[in-house]
């Protein structure tokens, strides 16, 4: 009998694991925030050595030459901005400009995909019954 039969009432491990996880990221985002209001210029610090880290965290050297030169673009096109208002537009446009261009073709191509092979089994399931 399944472990997850046994007790119902117990949240699965994965469950636990994702809400302490979420717990841990909520409270180093209050951290953050509040570092951000009271002493932007270790904020920055602290935002660039995280930054650092994920990228040197890449273990294929071409993947984190790549993630360098995009947070070198970033950067620069932050830069030139401007004011914050005019930077967080930019950053906003950034981001609905890849979601429309980059990710919603790519999930559209890996649905078409899903759906061909789900015919595939269909086909072969209709056949053999």
């Amino acid at each position: 009998m399944w472990e997850a039969e046994v007790e119902k009432d117990k949240p699965l491990k994965w469950q636990e694991e994702r809400e302490r996880s979420r717990e841990q990221a909520l409270a180093k985002h209050h951290e953050l925030h509040k570092l951000y209001k009271e002493n932007p210029f270790v904020f920055e610090m602290k935002r660039k050595k995280a930054i650092e880290d994920l990228i040197n965290s890449a273990q294929d050297p071409e993947l984190r030459k790549r993630l360098w030169d995009m947070q070198r673009r970033w950067d620069q096109r932050m830069r030139s901005a401007g004011s914050a208002h005019n930077r967080f537009i930019l950053a906003q446009t950034l981001f609905w400009d890849h979601l429309v261009n980059e990710w919603v073709p790519t999930l559209q191509e890996i649905r078409n995909q899903l759906q061909g092979l789900h015919g595939i089994v269909s086909t072969k399931t209709n056949s053999s019954g």
